[in-house]
């Protein structure tokens, strides 16, 4: 995550929120791992059987609730 910061960082953003979404047939739906580095923590999460829009949807509110200080998603 480091690394991806620094990254983002040079694109002119705070931070990087990493994932990634896999479809999954018995799922029958998609399977999203996400990771996003706060104040020397990793945070990680996961959603699965669900849509593609849904799954980025738990992205952006799980990143949100971590940088509102609300923990874990």
């Amino acid at each position: 995550m480091a690394k991806l910061d620094q990254l983002a960082r040079q694109a002119g953003a705070d931070r990087a929120l990493a994932g990634s979404i896999v479809w999954n047939d018995k799922e029958l739906g998609w399977i999203a791992d996400w990771r996003l580095a706060e104040h020397g923590k990793t945070y990680q999460w996961q959603v699965r059987g669900v849509s593609f829009d849904e799954a980025f949807r738990v992205a952006v509110k799980g990143a949100a609730q971590i940088l509102s200080g609300n923990g874990q998603p």
